[in-house]
């Protein structure tokens, strides 16, 4: 999936993972500094199962547009910052 979507993007499959993973990173400090200490805790204000969190947090989920709204939302940043 990650393939496909970097190449769609016209993307290295290897830079486009390590910046997902760089995201993640960014996205779980977000959800710390806004108090929310459980990425289930994130996943009920963001209305999206626990393991959506995880998956987007670690890095191993290629931004979906479905939630891209609602997770920036539950971490309070820009959609695009995503």
């Amino acid at each position: 999936m990650a393939r496909d979507r970097a190449g769609e993007l016209g993307l290295d499959e290897a830079y486009y993972r390590s910046r997902l993973v760089e995201l993640g990173e960014q996205l779980r400090l977000r959800r710390q500094e806004l108090g929310i200490a459980s990425q289930h805790g994130m996943a009920e204000k963001v209305g999206v199962d626990q393991s959506t969190i995880s998956r987007v947090e670690t890095g191993r989920i290629p931004r979906v547009p479905v939630v891209l709204d609602a997770i920036a939302k539950g971490y309070r940043v820009d959609a695009r910052y995503l």
